[in-house]
């Protein structure tokens, strides 16, 4: 219920936001608008005001602003009120207006995170140095060692742990290069990652430094029945030294109602156990969590906005070099993600604090806005792109030319929508 309501409210603000611009920049215009709608299809409920009428429709997959001769199957009589009769620049404001309204929102709900504070892990903001190295993951094949400092992913230069995270999942199964500091030499390797399907990310198997630090116990596992404390950090598990929480772990994962000689660190004192972990699955588990440091990301209302604004931009060039790495091959379209996706982690976000739900919603609102600005007729990229080519020619574009670059972007879009139903549906199957 958590994910389907919260995924009602990002959906439905976004739409409404979008469509809001498109409405308010016609009014203005002087365009008659015959109908402002949230959600597609049939019209479950309506309501005329004045010369609009207002609905909500029956698939909550978008929404609409119909205006008066916007399609090219209208008969067009010159009117004031069309909206071929206005000017060159009067029809880009409105075009524009949907997804200049979804950008200032995302700014505006980013920099509010700012402002309100929220916990992130520390480590996403340092330098992404690997701290271990999965076994028989791809980073283990191609080489990389603890201790390496990721200089560059892709060719794309890399200063902290959350830009390389970011840019190796967007591979997804794609080949990448990433280039390390080894001991004051430069490396660069190939790596081959491994598709994580439920998400559509790439994953090669490093993780940052984290100390094998007891950060959690859980009532009734063999941990608590051990005596093990939060602040504890596990040194040694039968008389292998233990570095790493993910060393840890995977020792203990492997041996399910196994007594294992546990040795942990208590302040200044060291102290030896056997603890037996418990099965659940094919799994050993002691009921322990790491202690992950976080930090509150929390800032005025002037450094908000700016820092609001700033991380838009970075996500805006992210966003387009991810477009562009996988037109050209370099990265699997296979993490594009749909309604299905957006919904998923809507419902996580929403669960894991306000802080986070309205991060998200913003960083969902500025890839809608980027996305309808993309130059595929249909989309409102498409219709400035349309006007572009009447300013050049220095006369409309026919209805014979429109209607082509009508169906030019349904035949782009509807097999788009249909890849990212697939790769949706993919995902939850776990295909």
């Amino acid at each position: 219920m958590v994910t389907i309501i919260s995924f009602l409210v990002v959906l439905g603000i976004l739409v409404f936001v979008h469509e809001f611009g498109h409405f308010i920049a016609a009014k203005r215009a002087g365009v008659y608008v015959e109908t402002f709608s949230l959600g597609m299809g049939p019209k479950l409920v309506k309501k005329r005001i004045g010369e609009t009428e207002y609905c909500i429709s029956a698939i909550p997959l978008g929404g609409y602003v119909k205006m008066k001769g916007e399609n090219p199957d209208e008969e067009m009589t010159g009117a004031e009120d069309e909206l071929t009769s206005k000017s060159i620049l009067t029809r880009f404001s409105i075009f524009f207006a949907g997804p200049l309204m979804n950008v200032l929102l995302a700014i505006l709900l980013v920099s509010l995170v700012f402002y309100i504070g929220i916990q992130m892990p520390q480590y996403l903001d340092e330098a992404p140095v690997i701290g271990w190295v999965n076994e028989d993951s791809p980073a283990e094949d191609m080489g990389l060692q603890p201790g390496d400092r990721i200089l560059t992913v892709g060719g794309q230069s890399i200063s902290t742990w959350e830009e390389g995270m970011l840019y190796i999942a967007s591979s997804g199964d794609k080949a990448v290069d990433i280039e390390v500091e080894r001991d004051g030499a430069s490396l660069t390797m190939t790596a081959q990652p491994e598709l994580i399907k439920s998400i559509g990310a790439g994953y090669i198997g490093i993780q940052p430094v984290m100390k094998p630090v007891v950060g959690g116990v859980s009532t009734g596992f063999p941990a608590e029945e051990a005596g093990i404390q939060v602040g504890d950090e596990i040194i040694g598990i039968n008389g292998e030294k233990i570095v790493h929480w993910v060393q840890m772990a995977n020792i203990v994962h492997a041996h399910p109602e196994e007594e294992l000689a546990v040795t942990i660190l208590r302040g200044d004192q060291t102290i030896d156990m056997k603890i037996t972990p418990k099965k659940q699955g094919e799994y050993g588990l002691l009921g322990i969590t790491s202690k992950q440091q976080t930090v509150l990301k929390k800032y005025g209302i002037l450094e908000s906005f700016s820092k609001g604004i700033k991380r838009c931009w970075e996500i805006t060039t992210m966003t387009f070099d991810m477009l562009r790495r996988i037109v050209t091959w370099q990265a699997s379209a296979k993490s594009i993600g749909g309604p299905i996706m957006i919904a998923q982690v809507s419902g996580e976000m929403a669960r894991q604090g306000f802080s986070e739900f309205l991060n998200f919603m913003g960083i969902v609102s500025l890839s809608l806005g980027i996305f309808n600005l993309l130059p595929i007729p249909v989309l409102d990229g498409g219709h400035i792109f349309l006007l572009f080519i009447e300013f050049l020619n220095r006369k409309p574009l026919s209805m014979q030319k429109r209607e082509l670059a009508q169906k030019i972007g349904l035949l782009i879009l509807i097999p788009l929508f249909i890849f990212v139903f697939y790769n949706d549906i993919v995902r939850v199957l776990g295909w």
